[in-house]
């Protein structure tokens, strides 16, 4: 017999990469992204709170702690050449045909991003990204393995859900919903 197995829930667990859909510039109100970004290897959400700690009295003593910056950041690992995804992950870039040109723009291009990842138990976990930017960097490596673009993109204040609904104070950087399995 196991030891140490803890009481846990198989259908909360889960493995594997998941699906990166992207809505363009001019498509805020159309809903839900829903440009599929295309095979990949996984993606990663980075939440970070930059905090501010208020000591008082002699000897100080620890009072409370606010928040002074929120940054999210979700990192997808894409397998598959698409110049306009390229052009959203940097930010900017011109398109014509076949070609993808870049440099010289001040402004970063604004995305919006849903990140679905399905689990083994038929649930799913669900990442909306209101606005986004790229963050303006990728590298390219050729070599033996699959060519890998890692696309950054950071998520921008909004004051509404891409269906028009108003977002109050806790909700204007992202949403994560887990729905789980049967």
């Amino acid at each position: 017999m196991a030891l140490n197995v803890p009481a846990g829930n198989v259908k909360n667990v889960t493995f594997g990469p998941g699906i990166l859909y992207i809505t363009s510039p001019v498509n805020f109100s159309a809903g839900t992204p829903n440009i599929d970004v295309g095979y990949c290897r996984g993606a990663q959400l980075q939440i970070e709170r930059t905090n501010l700690d208020l000591f008082q009295g002699s000897p100080k003593s620890y009072i409370s702690t606010f928040a002074t910056q929120e940054n999210v950041t979700l990192q997808f690992t894409g397998l598959e050449w698409n110049l306009q995804n390229l052009a959203y992950a940097l930010g900017t870039g011109t398109i014509v045909g076949n070609d993808y040109s870049f440099g010289g723009l001040l402004a970063f291009t604004t995305v919006s991003l849903m990140f679905r990842h399905r689990t083994p138990s038929q649930g799913t976990v669900d990442i909306y990204i209101w606005q986004a930017q790229g963050t303006g960097e990728n590298t390219f490596a050729f070599g033996d393995d699959f060519q890998e673009f890692t696309y950054n993109f950071r998520a921008l204040e909004c004051l509404t859900t891409w269906t028009a609904n108003t977002l109050v104070d806790g909700q204007k950087l992202f949403r994560a919903r887990y729905v789980q399995g049967p």
